[in-house]
């Protein structure tokens, strides 16, 4: 498994995209069935992604607070 350091840009990037059809971000305390949800709901339409580690906008409003990770 390939591991990288995610920096301050791509963390702001990514908090501040819109979520859709097509794009998800979920917490980092997330069940694996919701998970599976996820994926089975991207792969029965025209695909997607999400991402795990970034707290909800409405939780948290700065983005660097927002961005959990996940190891």
């Amino acid at each position: 498994m390939k591991e990288r350091i995610v920096s301050n840009m791509e963390i702001a990037e990514l908090s501040n995209r819109q979520e859709s059809h097509f794009y998800d971000n979920k917490a980092f305390v997330i069940k694996g069935g919701k998970i599976q949800k996820i994926a089975v709901a991207f792969a029965n339409a025209d695909g997607g992604e999400f991402i795990i580690g970034i707290r909800d906008k409405k939780e948290e409003v700065d983005f660097l607070k927002g961005w959990q990770g996940i190891e």
